[in-house]
């Protein structure tokens, strides 16, 4: 079973260096919504209800719902689980 961190702390406190740290030392992948925002709008089509909604949102500059959040952090991770040997969660939650 892969390891799971979450870093979360003040901006600015040094969290996305340490975790880059981290990952570069054990191999660790390391999640951040924004990427996973940024990679959903950078995606030629919506692929299921989640990323409709969630596009639909930010394209409208509506405020996110925390379980869709949530639940696109879960899908990551489920998509990472068997190819990393571990994750560093940032600023989540």
């Amino acid at each position: 079973m892969p390891i799971m961190l979450s870093l979360i702390g003040k901006d600015q406190s040094g969290k996305e260096d340490y975790a880059q740290a981290l990952a570069k030392q054990h191999g660790y992948t390391v999640i951040t919504l924004e990427a996973i925002l940024n990679d959903l709008m950078a995606q030629p089509q919506e692929l299921d209800d989640l990323t409709t909604r969630v596009r639909n949102a930010l394209l409208a500059g509506q405020n996110l719902r925390d379980q869709d959040l949530v639940d696109l952090m879960a899908s990551k991770v489920k998509s990472l689980r068997t190819s990393a040997s571990g994750f560093v969660l940032l600023d989540f939650p």
